[in-house]
């Protein structure tokens, strides 16, 4: 009786990497590793779809925007560890401005909640318009997960979870009012 050989799971996700069923979303903080990563991805044929938390993106910005790579990042965490020293809040407009889809991310949970005050960064530190900070947020990082025609902005045939505030969402006195999920009928406040 012949036993099949061993599925080599690791070597079909790399399969799947190059024939593109798997889209790469790397985690990165500084600009060494990011451009690495971006040559390794050009030299074997697949493409880099996200660099997440991409804390020196500014510094390496023209090439991620000519790798067609995203950058979703914090709005100003630095120098909590060695990786992030050279980090700035202007990060998330610089790369932007250079071609880089950008958006705004938090692997905190407490901070998760609190995500709206964290948009008017960009808009303070990097001269990004409330739009573009507000996409930021919302619309950017669906398109980072091609999910956008689903979620990510208020259109007539997504799916949407909402936050009513009691002011802009670039006051920092807002409060949540009302959070309506899944459908507008079925309000948890």
């Amino acid at each position: 009786l012949r036993v099949p050989p061993r599925r080599e799971f690791r070597l079909e996700a790399l399969v799947d990497i190059m024939e593109g069923r798997i889209r790469v979303h790397a985690h990165s903080y500084r600009s060494d590793e990011i451009l690495m990563l971006m040559r390794v991805a050009e030299r074997f044929g697949f493409k880099i779809d996200v660099f997440t938390h991409v804390l020196e993106g500014y510094r390496v910005a023209t090439e991620m925007a000519q790798h067609g790579a995203a950058g979703s990042t914090f709005s100003d965490w630095w120098q909590y560890k060695r990786e992030a020293f050279d980090a700035i809040p202007h990060n998330a407009t610089i790369m932007q401005q250079h071609g880089v889809l950008a958006g705004i991310n938090s692997d905190i949970p407490w901070l998760q909640s609190f995500m709206h005050l964290e948009i008017a960064k960009p808009v303070k530190y990097g001269g990004a318009s409330q739009l573009e900070a507000l996409r930021m947020l919302t619309l950017n990082p669906a398109r980072m997960m091609y999910i956008d025609h689903k979620v990510g902005s208020l259109e007539e045939g997504k799916d949407a979870d909402v936050v009513l505030l009691t002011a802009s969402p670039f006051d920092s006195y807002a409060r949540v009012e009302k959070t309506i999920v899944d459908e507008i009928g079925r309000a948890h406040v």
